[in-house]
């Protein structure tokens, strides 16, 4: 399956790429509306993009009420991505939406996180929706293996995905943030890249 990686496109904007997808994933949507952190929030790299952009989106019910109805207008198939600073607020959004795939964004490097562990989050959003779950899980974590276990509930969730290596120290590209936290977006030719994947039902951990 052919996605786009969440906040790189807006479908609205050049939907003529988003039609070449399989599904369109969203910009992460969470319940407030948020500015996202202070510029300076991009630098490149030598290997690739550093951003910090801190979840910038209109907030859950502008969302609803005008984004996602202007999105279904297009016939695609949509995936939401959802994000929150609890499991409670991760829950709300998804008890919210209907007839889309669920993208739980566990794993945004430059905002703070929720409390509760992903497994956690995972649960209640299982527990407040029907829909397909999908959980972006952070390479960061100690053993994201079992990370990726504990986060399938019942095994109806299949497939967890990892994100952009979270970078604390990156020299003087990271040192141009504002915020001196970001993702790391790898250069497809980087040879040593190695890319972290999930075994779609026994969360076994490889070097792709």
């Amino acid at each position: 399956m052919l996605l786009n990686a969440s906040g790189c496109l807006d479908a609205l904007t050049a939907p003529e790429t988003a039609e070449m997808l399989d599904a369109f994933v969203t910009k992460t949507v969470t319940p407030l509306p948020r500015g996202g952190n202070v510029p300076v929030r991009i630098a490149e790299t030598d290997v690739g993009m550093l951003n910090s952009i801190g979840l910038a989106n209109p907030g859950r019910e502008a969302f609803l009420a005008e984004t996602l109805p202007r999105l279904r207008q297009l016939g695609l198939s949509l995936w939401v991505s959802v994000g929150g600073f609890s499991a409670g607020e991760y829950a709300e959004t998804c008890v919210r939406l209907e007839d889309v795939t669920i993208e739980l964004n566990l794993s945004c490097p430059n905002v703070d996180e929720a409390p509760e562990s992903a497994a956690e989050i995972v649960a209640a959003c299982r527990a407040a929706t029907a829909l397909p779950l999908y959980a972006k899980l952070s390479p960061a974590s100690w053993d994201l293996g079992e990370v990726a276990r504990a986060c399938d509930v019942d095994r109806r969730d299949p497939v967890q995905r990892r994100d952009r290596s979270d970078v604390d120290a990156l020299g003087r590209a990271e040192q141009r943030l504002e915020v001196l936290r970001g993702g790391l977006g790898l250069r497809e030719e980087r040879e040593d890249a190695a890319p972290v994947v999930v075994d779609d039902h026994e969360g076994d951990v490889d070097a792709a």
